[in-house]
C-alpha cells in the first residue's frame, strides 16, 4: 500500500526511534502525504504552505520537530499517490467521525494559502467524497 515511503523509512532507520507506534506511524505518513500532495500540486512549495504542514502535524498530533522534519522528508521523496494516502487516512477517520470537519478543515487551509490550483481542488473533493459520501456535487 505505502511502499515508497515505507521503504524511506525503513532505508533512513529512524523509524523506531521516532514513532512508538507504527500504526500511528502509517498513519502519520499517510496524512503527510496528503498534505503535502496539495502543497506542491503546483511543483513549488512556498515557505507559508512549508510552515502550515508542520503546523497542522504538530497540533492534530502533538509531533516534535524532528518527527515532522522527518516525515515532510519522507513525503517529500514518497512517490506514493494521494488517493492510497486519502484511504488511510480515511480509515482513521472513520473510526474519529468527529475529526472528519477538521480534516477537510486543514485541507481548505492549505488551498487558501496561494491561490487554488486545479489539482488542489481535484484532492480536496476526493477528499470530500471519500470522508462525506453522502454529498454530492453540482455538475
Amino acid at each position: 500500500m505505502f511502499e515508497s515511503i515505507t521503504h524511506w523509512f525503513e532505508s533512513s532507520g529512524k523509524e523506531s526511534k521516532l514513532f512508538n507506534n507504527p500504526e500511528d506511524e502509517v498513519l502519520h505518513s499517510a496524512l503527510a502525504s496528503v498534505l503535502y500532495h496539495m502543497i506542491s500540486v503546483d511543483k513549488h512549495v512556498a515557505d507559508k504552505e512549508k510552515h502550515k504542514f508542520i503546523s497542522i502535524l504538530k497540533q492534530e498530533f502533538d509531533l516534535q520537530d524532528d518527527q515532522v522534519n522527518h516525515l515532510y522528508l519522507a513525503a517529500k521523496s514518497s512517490t506514493s499517490d494521494p488517493h492510497t494516502d486519502l484511504e488511510i487516512v480515511n480509515q482513521h477517520l472513520k473510526k474519529k467521525p468527529q475529526l472528519r470537519m477538521n480534516f477537510m478543515k486543514k485541507l481548505n487551509q492549505l488551498m487558501d494559502l496561494d491561490g487554488v490550483q486545479d489539482g488542489e481542488l481535484d484532492i480536496f473533493y476526493e477528499a470530500l467524497n471519500l470522508v462525506f459520501p453522502g454529498i454530492k456535487q453540482k455538475q
